[in-house]
């Protein structure tokens, strides 16, 4: 019983945007990463974003996808900073990953992304 609330706990300590998926990514060096890292790395990504600082926005974005591959949110995000430096081919690649992990996601930048091309 204490092994079930103990795990049921951890669970509880981890977190996914899109539910109860359990959080337990690794970072770049391999090294599991805390749900606090991973919500920081992604402030970091968007900050960046906003500041104008689109690769080392798609740096992080790229990192925190190690940690959450499954994240639509991410994939869209990074898409975005992909077109801001003119990386065409690798917003559309990652505006379709968004769209296949949910395609009821309201941010459709795919066409946006073949217009370019």
């Amino acid at each position: 019983m204490e092994q079930q609330q103990a795990a049921g706990s951890r669970r509880r300590d981890k977190i996914s945007l899109f539910g109860i998926r359990p959080f337990g990514g690794k970072d770049v060096d391999g090294s599991v990463i805390s749900k606090a890292e991973f919500i920081e790395k992604v402030r970091q990504s968007n900050q960046a974003c906003q500041n104008g600082d689109f690769l080392t926005a798609i740096d992080l974005y790229t990192e925190a996808l190690l940690v959450d591959p499954q994240n639509c949110i991410l994939y869209s995000n990074r898409s975005a900073a992909f077109m801001k430096t003119q990386a065409y081919e690798k917003a559309l690649d990652d505006a379709i990953k968004a769209r296949l992990l949910n395609p009821k996601w309201p941010k459709d930048i795919t066409a946006q992304t073949r217009s370019a091309l």
